[in-house]
């Protein structure tokens, strides 16, 4: 009887861990679900503006807002920037 007991613990032990294992993934999914594009997307993307000179000054591109909304640049459903479109960009190196 001691041996079941010990064998349900394990398995509670388990199921816990991969519980909470779940949920940790669907609520930080869930974080850039509601809100901007994560903040290590849009940095990387105002460095890459730093490294160039465009013509156009890229005017939506300002930090500390959404990247999402930003000229040229794709998200999906998750607000995770998909793409970058700088084709009709005049662009000269720094």
């Amino acid at each position: 009887m001691e041996s079941f007991h010990i064998n349900a613990i394990a398995f509670l032990h388990l199921l816990f861990l991969s519980f909470s294992e779940l949920f940790s993934e669907l609520f930080s999914i869930n974080c850039t679900v509601f809100g901007q594009c994560p903040q290590a997307e849009s940095l990387a993307l105002l460095q890459l503006k730093r490294g160039f000179t465009f013509v156009d000054q890229h005017k939506t591109w300002i930090p500390k807002t959404n990247c999402c909304n930003w000229e040229g640049v794709t998200c999906d459903e998750w607000r995770r920037v998909i793409g970058l479109d700088l084709s009709n960009q005049l662009i000269e190196d720094n």
